[in-house]
């Protein structure tokens, strides 16, 4: 992609690190479009776009013996369009063809746009390093140069690292179980990247009155004020908990809680993962013993936990970790436990239909993370979506 800013190097953050390497999934979309987008005009938006937001148009560089950065180049986020004589399929193998995925490895680009144009649909495929977003904002981005592309305004980003960076490192335990509670994180081996192909999202829907009824019930129930995401969390855990195969008795629930609210370097046009971990685990027996309500109530807690001081030492701990044992270590945390968990992450605050080119809202959509164990929650008009990626 053509840049028209100066070179821009940008320190990674200590949670930046935790996504590096071959192993590390990008987050990946595929949009279908009604009609024919128009590729000019979406790569002269793109082109003014990224010079707000520097980590798009960037190749990770190595800078030390145990550093990276994100710095700009021309070579940079690739937008690449393919015409087609068959319009686009979302479903099946042939999805892939549409996706130009990244590789988060020194020299490689850490986004690739792939616009698909068929007689009369489209399909933009989406691969941005989790290196440099969250799925806030990767949803912060991207609508913000649909916006540019209407030739509408929109909010520009803050994209400094060293916000999140501890001006000070006291000594900390670096232990499996310190890392996991202070992070909310598993140390639990290498990671594995999966084979793309092996991986099956589906869909699942509900409704705001069913979301609402859950959170009601379980809020009379407990006392306290319940939301529809702790109530939504828990349906998901009991169900998947029992349905997916695992090792050992024991149960886990991770869900990574946007930070942006509470920490107060940074606020919400913080560009980049601004994340911390909470696991939950319960046995199969006390999964199926205990109320809906009860587990609704604990998710609560957890999430309420995360405050500016439980942040802080997170952040600690992941650069303390960073420095001791190298950005390898980091490599071997596991947002999801590999053998028994299920993560549960809301992936945007912004809706999908606010993804307008100019031609009108997307019209479907198809996960393509490759991350097994998640739960991906994107909201809809009158209730939301929770897109499934079994084992």
């Amino acid at each position: 992609m053509r840049m028209s800013v100066a070179v821009i190097r940008t320190p990674l953050s200590p949670i930046d690190y935790t996504f590096l390497g071959e192993s590390a999934y990008p987050i990946e979309f595929l949009f279908k479009f009604q009609g024919r987008l128009d590729c000019e005009a979406m790569r002269r938006s793109l082109e003014r776009v990224l010079a707000d937001f520097p980590p798009v148009a960037s190749l990770l560089k190595k800078t030390g013996s145990s550093t990276f950065a994100f710095e700009t180049s021309p070579h940079a986020c690739p937008f690449t369009v393919v015409e087609t004589e068959a319009d686009p399929d979302l479903q099946g193998p042939a999805a892939y063809d549409l996706l130009d995925p990244v590789s988060t490895v020194a020299g490689q680009p850490l986004a690739r746009f792939e616009l698909t144009l068929g007689p009369v649909l489209s399909v933009l495929g989406v691969s941005l390093s989790h290196a440099i977003v969250d799925g806030y904002s990767c949803f912060y981005f991207l609508s913000a140069w649909a916006a540019a592309c209407r030739g509408e305004s929109y909010r520009s980003p803050v994209h400094e690292r060293s916000l999140l960076t501890p001006a000070d490192l006291p000594e900390m335990d670096l232990s499996e179980e310190a890392i996991r509670e202070g992070t909310g994180w598993s140390l639990a081996g290498e990671r594995n990247a999966p084979a793309r192909e092996s991986l099956c999202w589906t869909r699942l829907v509900f409704s705001n009155e069913t979301l609402k009824a859950d959170a009601a019930q379980a809020s009379d129930a407990t006392g306290m004020r319940i939301s529809v995401n702790d109530a939504l969390v828990v349906r998901l855990w009991k169900r998947f908990a029992f349905e997916w195969p695992g090792s050992g008795e024991r149960r886990f629930l991770s869900i990574p809680v946007d930070f942006r609210r509470v920490y107060p370097e940074i606020d919400l046009r913080y560009f980049g993962n601004a994340v911390r971990g909470v696991t939950l685990s319960r046995t199969k027996s006390e999964l199926e013993s205990e109320s809906l309500a009860e587990l609704a109530a604990a998710v609560h807690r957890a999430v309420a936990s995360v405050k500016a001081d439980t942040v802080l030492h997170s952040l600690r701990q992941l650069e303390a970790l960073r420095r001791a044992e190298g950005p390898e270590a980091l490599s071997r945390l596991h947002v999801a436990h590999p053998e028994a968990g299920l993560l549960v992450t809301n992936l945007s605050r912004v809706p999908v239909a606010r993804l307008d080119f100019g031609s009108g809202a997307p019209s479907d959509y198809r996960i393509m993370t490759p991350a097994p164990r998640t739960a991906a929650v994107l909201p809809l008009q009158d209730g939301c979506a929770v897109d499934v990626c079994p084992p």
